[in-house]
């Protein structure tokens, strides 16, 4: 993709959310729900490793943005919300267009708006066949201004006609904001909108003003606050939204990886595993999400703001809800050696992990000892540990020749969730790990991209096969060939024969 776009004159700019927004939290919790569900019913209906949602692995997203920056991608962070940043971005550099899945762009300053799905796969379709002599490939898009002019109404309502439509900001709130205008509604919410608008009377600072005498303050609270939001994307202030302005809204400060101050408020806040897949599996675990508990409490205790964090969490069959508070809010460092130490690794771990930095070690090695360790003191029932910590490393150590084969259906008559679910445990219990190694340390972050390397079908395919007398086999070559790996296994005490 790098080459393509250096070929052919393409920048690409990637941005990504910061902290979530107070305005936000009912709506990541309700995703929240929503995604518990959806892996749950996989884990107890299944079918084959091929049907999994990828976006489980919550590992792979950190690895994909070291990628992106290995290669020379502008990567840009929000301080909270991406959508606005996007569209100042797109407009300072005279963008040809945005590639989104949100339908909220549609409404925004944007030119063009490609699918992410339609352009991921069109342009996967690019590289494939990039040798061809007279390839010819048409990315579709929709014009936004072929929607505005669609709609046929004053320009300046179009941040209350999003909020009443239904938008990330006010999807709780814009059925009320419906039945006080009196919109009828029938299958298609929108066009019922859109005809509301295009008959009214009312002018937009006129409605506002209506809304504000029919609604709670609480609600219209979250009203002002979602046009705050979409007029930052519309690029334009009509008087209904500056007469409920009390001060400017300043530009959302970007922030280069990897030295993210707000890295892991992605992973935390209030609705910390709803802004990453939730990590829910099989109700005979707990969850990652849950056991990694120790490690957001503890970095709770430093970062900004001060207040108490809510998290939900699906332990085992039991959906529970953890408090915790924040302490400080003083933004501390530390060396790594310090933080496993806060995290009550052994003394003798700790030394190991120092005499291996010391050493020049490469950090992958490091990091799957650490994540491996940190499993052995926190998840009593997690099974298969051997089987984890021999596959995994020796899959990194293959890197970057381990491919991954189009589809694999486990062989034998034995239940694929379990390598689904060990293989998304590690992902989830390093993903919170690496928000103390990366950006809490002073770590080169290159190691990201072999230490997430293991694919989910390679993974299978070894568990498809392994038995006790394979694994020893397996475990006992490493050891004589690997002098890292040998210190590993004693240090977590995996027997050897």
């Amino acid at each position: 993709m790098y080459s393509l776009c250096l070929l052919n004159h393409i920048q690409l700019i990637f941005v990504f959310d910061g902290m979530t927004q107070p305005i936000k939290f009912h709506e990541s919790i309700s995703r929240l729900i929503q995604q518990s569900k959806e892996n749950r019913k996989f884990f107890s209906k299944p079918s084959t490793v091929n049907e999994l949602p990828i976006t489980i692995f919550s590992g792979l997203k950190r690895s994909i943005k070291y990628l992106l920056l290995k290669y020379g991608f502008e990567c840009v962070r929000a301080y909270a919300e991406a959508d606005p940043v996007i569209i100042e971005k797109a407009v300072e550099v005279n963008a040809y267009g945005v590639v989104t899945s949100d339908s909220d762009f549609y409404l925004s300053k944007a030119n063009i708006v490609f699918n992410t799905s339609n352009f991921i796969k069109l342009f996967l379709k690019v590289i494939n066949e990039r040798n061809h002599p007279n390839l010819k490939i048409y990315f579709k898009g929709i014009r936004t201004s072929d929607v505005i002019s669609y709609f046929n109404f004053n320009k300046d309502f179009i941040p209350l006609f999003s909020c009443i439509c239904g938008n990330d900001f006010t999807k709780s709130l814009s059925r009320k904001l419906r039945k006080r205008l009196n919109v009828v509604e029938n299958i298609n919410v929108i066009n019922d909108v859109v005809n509301y608008f295009r008959k009214t009377e009312f002018t937009p600072t006129t409605l506002l003003n209506f809304l504000q005498s029919r609604l709670s303050k609480n609600d219209f609270d979250v009203l002002k606050a979602a046009l705050k939001q979409i007029n930052r994307m519309c690029c334009i202030t009509p008087p209904s939204i500056e007469t409920i302005r009390k001060e400017e809204v300043s530009p959302l400060p970007p922030e280069k990886f990897p030295n993210c101050y707000y890295s892991f408020s992605i992973t935390l806040s209030a609705i910390s595993v709803a802004s990453f897949p939730s990590l829910r599996c099989w109700d005979k675990f707990d969850s990652p999400a849950f056991v990694c508990s120790k490690i957001r409490s503890l970095l709770y205790s430093l970062v900004q703001p001060n207040s108490e964090v809510i998290e939900y969490f699906d332990n085992k069959s039991n959906d529970i809800r953890i408090g915790h508070s924040i302490k400080t809010g003083i933004n501390v460092d530390g060396d790594l050696c310090h933080w496993l130490d806060l995290l009550k690794f052994p003394i003798k771990s700790i030394q190991l992990v120092q005499k291996w930095k010391d050493n020049c070690v490469e950090f992958w090695k490091i990091m799957t000892f650490i994540t491996m360790k940190y499993i052995q003191i926190y998840s009593s029932d997690f099974s298969d540990f051997a089987f984890c910590v021999v596959t995994w490393y020796s899959l990194c150590s293959q890197y970057p020749n381990v491919h991954q084969p189009p589809e694999y259906r486990l062989k034998r008559k034995v239940d694929h969730r379990m390598p689904i679910h060990l293989f998304t445990y590690i992902h989830g219990i390093s993903y919170h790990l690496l928000e103390v190694v990366i950006d809490r340390c002073d770590i080169d972050y290159h190691f990201v991209e072999q230490f997430y390397s293991p694919n989910l079908y390679a993974f299978s395919k070894i568990y498809d096969k392994s038995n006790t007398d394979t694994l020893f086999l397996r475990l006992d070559e490493l050891c004589k060939n690997d002098e890292i790996f040998n210190e590993i296994c004693d240090a977590l005490s995996l027997k050897k024969n």
